[in-house]
């Protein structure tokens, strides 16, 4: 399983670790967790410091829709909690999809979706067009975005539906990227891709560029730049567009490294309506702090976020020169 994260670009030196454990991991022959066996093993990844922890499939049993209420309860330090689930049913709308509903209810910050990419399976397995499929996944990841969750687009049999039929497989993930996708997974469900294969596709993919595009408006003194930018996900082309329209005054701006990117959301029994907090830790040198935006919609509270980021740098900056000037 590869993963490529379509938020922003300048954090490809960090590994996050997604762990499977408490569900793929539960369903080999002869091992049952039971809820406090899964609580215990959360506590145990969060303390290792694991990035994201996917306790399991909320829609499918009573005991992992209990799972997901206690461990909201266990305080994680370092983890972000997962639910697992699939993007909606042929013919119907997102809204009226009990699995997706049941991982909205689960009120975890994170959801990974799985959704077909291989021609062979949508046709035969979902017995569905290639069109149809690309609308269960555009309306399954723009419903659980509207609901202000992080989310993971997990292209089942990618690297088998990429050998038949590359361009469909490819349009598979740029429709979750663009209809807001966090990541997009490529899996390798069967097993049987081998290594240089692997490498082969995953660079393919990178390479065709899972894209979205920004356009910002930022006055400088008298001046208005009016700037736009591609990037891997709407954060990230917001905030290549904001570096565009400050380079010309602020150059300097191109030593901020953004490390780190998290999403909370304050008031889950709002719904739709609830309020978001995005947390951007930035790096520029020895130097590391933390800007906090807030808004009901995602981008206006992410934009806020990185506008700080990006300010409080150079207010540092130009601190700094003053101190050197005296």
């Amino acid at each position: 399983m590869s993963t490529i994260k379509s938020m922003h670009k300048t954090n490809s030196d960090f590994v996050h670790l997604y762990d499977t454990t408490l569900r793929d991991g539960s369903q080999r022959k002869g091992l049952s967790f039971s809820l406090e066996d899964k609580l215990k093993i959360t506590k145990l990844l969060d303390g290792f410091g694991v990035s994201y922890i996917e306790g399991g499939w909320p829609g499918s049993n009573p005991k992992d829709m209990e799972y997901f209420r206690r461990a909201r309860q266990l305080g994680l330090q370092h983890s972000k909690l997962v639910a697992f689930g699939s993007t909606c049913r042929v013919g119907t709308k997102p809204e009226n999809d009990t699995n997706l509903r049941a991982v909205i209810d689960a009120q975890t910050p994170v959801v990974t979706i799985v959704g077909k990419s291989s021609v062979f399976h949508i046709e035969k397995v979902l017995e569905t067009t290639l069109t149809e499929n690309l609308r269960l996944i555009r309306e399954s990841v723009r419903f659980l975005k509207k609901h202000r969750r992080e989310v993971m687009f997990d292209a089942e049999h990618f690297f088998d539906g990429y050998a038949v039929n590359a361009q469909y497989a490819l349009t598979c993930l740029q429709t979750a990227v663009d209809a807001g996708a966090d990541w997009v997974v490529l899996c390798d469900t069967n097993g049987g891709s081998l290594p240089q294969y692997v490498q082969k596709v995953v660079s393919n993919v990178v390479k065709a560029g899972m894209s979205a595009e920004a356009v910002v408006k930022v006055r400088i003194g008298k001046t208005v730049y009016h700037t736009a930018a591609e990037g891997c996900g709407p954060v990230d082309a917001l905030d290549q567009a904001l570096r565009k329209a400050l380079h010309a005054v602020y150059p300097e701006t191109t030593h901020v490294r953004l490390a780190d990117y998290k999403v909370r959301i304050l008031d889950p029994d709002a719904a739709t309506g609830a309020t978001t907090r995005v947390t951007i830790e930035a790096t520029a040198g020895d130097e590391t702090w933390c800007t906090v935006g807030c808004s009901p919609n995602i981008i206006d509270a992410s934009y806020k976020a990185l506008a700080d980021t990006l300010e409080l740098y150079l207010l540092r900056r130009q601190d700094c020169r003053k101190e050197v000037v005296a």
